[in-house]
């Protein structure tokens, strides 16, 4: 079998090295989601955490010959092989890895390393998990591990969930992120490309997000920017007009009140 991987669409988190700060009771390592087109297996790894994986599309083999649908999901447990191989392509899937008191967790809600009926999967806690964690700070860290919580509950049955506005949040999700760098794209022109009005929208998202449509759209460009600034040597206007802000001044404006220093100083502090 080939090793190459083709992504129709790869977001990842990266572990962080240390979360040992959040006084929560489960801190996030990593999350993300893959979309794939062609043969993949992940490398085998065993860890002291816990992970949690939702099917979207295809079948997901681990080990013990457990297969992993459309609407499942299955909690890789503490010590146990990590490893999954995609049998029926395309295939999507999202998950998330915890540690802390994850032992306490487990027995709290009676986890176990069996395959289960999770319902649709709610791609957009996993995105916003994904944004909390690209920069953690101490404030992002406990959002993250609420968020995770949110997805856990609703993973296990806890949460309730409607499918429609659970789809159309998914939606907006997807727009921001394929649309946020063009200055034309605020909540109106949003709403208008999935046909519902701005009021159906704002009550969708604010209902499961905990943050209006347009304070995640200006977070993720704030975000965006934020990766830039650190990894490449664009210069502010560039940044700015890539992440579909106005200009310089306005950017430097808003990024100034929201991270309480300049994106120049920002980029120096940063290296």
């Amino acid at each position: 079998m080939s090793n190459a991987i083709q992504f129709l669409e790869k977001s990842c988190a990266y572990r962080l090295e240390n979360s040992s700060w959040i006084n929560a009771l489960v801190s996030v390592r990593s999350a993300g989601y893959y979309r794939l087109g062609d043969f993949w297996q992940q490398q085998e790894k065993r860890g002291n955490f816990l992970e949690l994986f939702w099917g979207m599309d295809g079948v997901l083999e681990f080990p013990g010959k457990r297969r992993l649908h459309k609407n499942e999901a299955l909690f890789i447990m503490p010590g146990e092989l990590h490893r999954q191989q995609i049998i029926c392509f395309p295939a999507a899937y999202c998950w998330l890895t915890l540690d802390g008191h994850i032992e306490e967790m487990i027995q709290m809600y009676n986890i176990d390393g069996n395959i289960f009926d999770a319902g649709a999967c709610p791609e957009h806690f996993f995105r916003q998990l994904i944004n909390e964690v690209r920069h953690i700070t101490p404030a992002m860290g406990y959002a993250a591990s609420a968020t995770a919580l949110k997805i856990v509950h609703q993973a296990l049955g806890y949460a309730p969930s409607n499918k429609e506005g659970e789809l159309l949040v998914n939606e907006f999700c997807k727009m921001v992120e394929k649309f946020y760098s063009s200055r034309e794209c605020n909540i109106d022109y949003i709403s208008s490309m999935l046909g519902i009005s701005r009021v159906t929208l704002f009550r969708a998202v604010t209902g499961r997000m905990n943050c209006t449509p347009k304070e995640y759209l200006d977070k993720y460009r704030l975000r965006e920017a934020v990766d830039l600034l650190i990894n490449t040597a664009m210069s502010v206007n560039d940044i700015a007009l890539s992440c579909g802000y106005s200009g310089a001044n306005y950017f430097c404006k808003v990024f100034r009140k929201q991270m309480g220093t300049s994106p120049e100083m920002f980029r120096r502090n940063s290296h």
